[in-house]
């Protein structure tokens, strides 16, 4: 039995769900735009071989890694 009350929270979970996920997806664009940039000057300016720019990409995917916990720590802190 569907009640005004249950359809009004199904459409806030909803709503809810739309506002996740597109500020996630503006997040993970900024960090896809960051790992292009650190390859970009790992290349062109510091000169990395193909070892060493693979080292600087892995802690680049470690610190960007720990970048997202806290910001989802952050969002469950802040109540949402």
């Amino acid at each position: 039995m569907h009640t005004l009350t249950s359809e009004v929270l199904e459409v806030g979970r909803i709503t809810g769900v739309k506002n996740i996920t597109l500020a996630s997806l503006v997040i993970d664009a900024i960090i896809v735009v960051e790992g292009a940039v650190i390859i970009f000057i790992g290349t062109d300016y510091y000169h990395m071989d193909l070892g060493t720019l693979q080292t600087f990409m892995l802690l680049t995917l470690v610190f960007t890694s720990q970048f997202r916990v806290l910001i989802v720590r952050e969002r469950w802190a802040g109540g949402i």
